[in-house]
Formats: C-alpha cells, sequence, structure tokens
C-alpha cells in the first residue's frame, strides 16, 4: 500500500478562512468555524487549540492518506493530550512531543513511524522519494516566502512530494493564494525551495514509511 498523493489537506483553524481571518486579517476565527462539530467544547478552547494544533492536522493529514478515518480536531487533541503527545497546563501548551505521538499513531492506527532528531534536507528528500511522507519541524515564515526566520522549527508542516523544483508539502497554518505574499500558495501543496526548506528547517522530523496493507488495531 502506498500513501494517497496529495493526501487531502486540513488546516489547523478548521478552514482556510478561518485561517485567512486569524492569520491575515487578525480577526476572529471562531466565526468561520463550526467549532463544536470539530469536538470543541467551547469557541475558546477552540481558539486556543487552534493556535497549537499543526501537528494533530498533520496526523489528521497523515491518517487521511493512510486511508484512515482520521477522528475530528478536537478529539485528535483530546487522544494525543491522553497519550502524552501534548502537554498542558492551564492555557500554556506543549507540543506536539514526537516519540509520544509516533507511538500513538501505531497503537492507536497501526501506522509506523520514527522520531529523527538530526535529519538533513537532502535526507527528508531521500525518504520522501522513497514513499515516506515527513512531519518536518520548520519555521513559521514558511508561509511567507520573502519573510527571513526568526528560528529554526516551531511549526510541523506535512512534506509529501519533491521533485527538481523542491519539496512539496501541506501546511496547516498556510495561506489560499488569493490571501498569501505574492499570491503563491502557501498552504495546500506548496512548492518549497530545497534552499529555502534548508533554512527553515531545525533538522526534527518523524518520518512515516508507507502503511502495511494490515487493518488498523483494534479501537
Amino acid at each position: 500500500m502506498t500513501f494517497l498523493r496529495p493526501p487531502p489537506y486540513r488546516s489547523q483553524f478548521g478552514s482556510l478562512d478561518a485561517c485567512v481571518a486569524r492569520i491575515r486579517d487578525g480577526s476572529d476565527p471562531a466565526v468561520h468555524v463550526d467549532w463544536a462539530g470539530e469536538g470543541f467544547a467551547s469557541a475558546d478552547e477552540y481558539r486556543l487549540w487552534s493556535e497549537h494544533s499543526c501537528g494533530a492536522s498533520c496526523m489528521q493529514m497523515l491518517l487521511a492518506a493512510a486511508g484512515r478515518p482520521a477522528p475530528p480536531a478536537g478529539q485528535m487533541v483530546a487522544e494525543l493530550t491522553a497519550a502524552g503527545a501534548y502537554q498542558r497546563d492551564g492555557d500554556a501548551i506543549v507540543g506536539l512531543v514526537y516519540d509520544p505521538c509516533v507511538a500513538w499513531m501505531r497503537r492507536r492506527w497501526g501506522i509506523e513511524g520514527r522520531t529523527e532528531r538530526c535529519l538533513g534536507t537532502a535526507d527528508v528528500r531521500r525518504h520522501v522519494a522513497g514513499g515516506a511522507m515527513v512531519v518536518a519541524s520548520v519555521a513559521k515564515e514558511i508561509r511567507t516566502p520573502a519573510r527571513a526566520p526568526s528560528r529554526r522549527g516551531g511549526h510541523l508542516v506535512l512534506v509529501w512530494d519533491v521533485d527538481d523544483s523542491g519539496l512539496r508539502l501541506h501546511n496547516p497554518s498556510g495561506l489560499p493564494a488569493e490571501s498569501a505574499d505574492g499570491g503563491v500558495e502557501s498552504a495546500r501543496g506548496a512548492v518549497v525551495a530545497t534552499e529555502r526548506f534548508d533554512e527553515l528547517f531545525a533538522r526534527r522530523a518523524m518520518v512515516f514509511p508507507a502503511p502495511s496493507d494490515r487493518p488498523p488495531p483494534n479501537r
């Protein structure tokens, strides 16, 4: 079995309209999303998690690519928190912790993966070319190609294809073409030049080889 490429896209804000509202307009994303339908107890809970759930969104996209029925966002973050992949102290959220996330994907969904903490951009390209998908830690400026990164890492994206033009990825906090800098899509299937990706990449990632044909474990 291979992953579906391109995988279905998922914004960490629940919709691209909500993402544009929060990032481009600075307005309330909750008015653009059925946050209750997404499994959140309140609009405030949705607002809090939408700022921190890039990793959960990457897992949703990965599950969909593997033919698994991804839970709604609220359920995803609840399960990942219970698994120790998100750690919360009030409104302070630490995430996503890779090892518990990888263990949860294996236990809950039968999808094998591993944590890599010293990975080069060339390695990411090699893994993806070989059929894997890579959830990589990059700077948030990956959605604004002309802007210098404030740091390496801090935000997760799903890399699902590579070619001579660069790495093709889904960015959970990316913007649609009509709202992005220069009209260049930075959300769905965004192409990031290899040199630019290397500038943003923190050398940390979760690597998921193509899934096996066995069914997911009983849940």
